[in-house]
């Protein structure tokens, strides 16, 4: 079983592992470039400074389910006990039929997987951690992308 969140680009969350955000200044706004709102209130109007913020996004996470010879691809479309971002890989879950399957990935919900638990050794050290996995899609040498994250 891997986890992969599909809510936001691998590069965007690459670029979150690897380099400090603190120190990015590639959102700054020159104040004299943001073009000035003007509100009216009871006494006259005010100058507004309008900063976009983007919302925290809900993570989406996609499972990658395999028995050994059939891999299967699913998203959560309700909260289950057990899965989550923190889920031990090759932990168990059992699917209970009439599901829905749409471009071979499968919908999960409560009413048609439950999850068993458990969590395998060799897939945990066989496993790599996240930046591992983002630098593989993105292929990107993920040594070199360790020693920029360190």
């Amino acid at each position: 079983m891997s986890i992969v969140d599909i809510s936001e680009s691998y590069y965007s969350q690459y670029r979150s592992k690897v380099v400090d955000l603190s120190k990015d200044d590639s959102e700054f706004h020159d104040p004299s470039e943001i073009p000035q709102e003007r509100e009216k209130t009871k006494l006259g109007t005010k100058d507004i400074n309008t900063f976009f913020v983007q919302p925290k996004k809900k993570p989406l996470l996609m499972y990658e389910f395999s028995d050994g010879n059939i891999t299967l691809k699913a998203i959560l479309g309700d909260s289950i006990y057990g899965l989550d971002c923190n889920t031990l890989l090759g932990a168990k879950i059992l699917l209970i039929p009439r599901y829905i399957c749409r471009n071979r990935v499968i919908k999960l919900t409560t009413k048609n997987c439950q999850f068993l638990g458990g969590g395998n050794e060799r897939c945990i050290e066989e496993s790599s951690p996240s930046l591992k996995v983002l630098c593989r899609k993105l292929n990107i040498n993920h040594e070199e992308a360790f020693l920029k994250a360190a």
